[in-house]
């Protein structure tokens, strides 16, 4: 995506405990010279570490989803041997669901103007406020640490 002008609109990190679950949401208003944007959100700790007591707090974790939910001993250790995908981004701009990149990467990318929207998202006029939502499913491991950060600018001839 060509932007010409490009400046950094959002910048928000922070870690979430073992255990949580829930939204995370930053709200900002887009400022009117801006008509495309650029978000990438990163996680990290995707890998899970088994500290001896990963078979309980795995069955904790998936027991806020659904407490009446049973796993057999074989699908548990699929669980346990599976990445963690736990945190989605979406993206609302002036009330408007533009999408959420809700597939297994550590590392998201989203471009977002009028006329072109990354794979998952919608092209939408980029004004009013910008809503960011971070899904977070569950926890596993502690302090795990996110990044977001929003750039805009003007558009100039789409080149990616």
């Amino acid at each position: 995506m060509g932007v010409n002008d490009t400046r950094l609109l959002l910048h928000a990190a922070g870690q979430l405990s073992k255990g949580w679950q829930g939204d995370v949401i930053y709200k900002s208003p887009l400022p009117c010279d801006v008509d495309q944007i650029q978000i990438d959100f990163s996680f990290s700790k995707r890998e899970i570490i088994d500290d001896g007591n990963l078979e309980k707090q795995c069955r904790d974790a998936i027991a806020q989803n659904d407490p009446n939910l049973s796993l057999s001993v074989d699908q548990i250790q699929i669980f346990m041997e599976r990445p963690k995908a736990e945190l989605n981004l979406s993206v609302f701009v002036d009330g408007f669901c533009a999408g959420s990149a809700h597939y297994d990467a550590l590392d998201k990318h989203v471009e977002l103007s009028s006329d072109h929207a990354s794979l998952g998202f919608v092209p939408c006029k980029i004004q009013g406020m910008l809503e960011l939502q971070i899904k977070v499913f569950n926890v596993v491991q502690d302090e795990t640490p996110y990044s977001l950060i929003v750039k805009g600018g003007q558009s100039d001839v789409y080149t990616s």
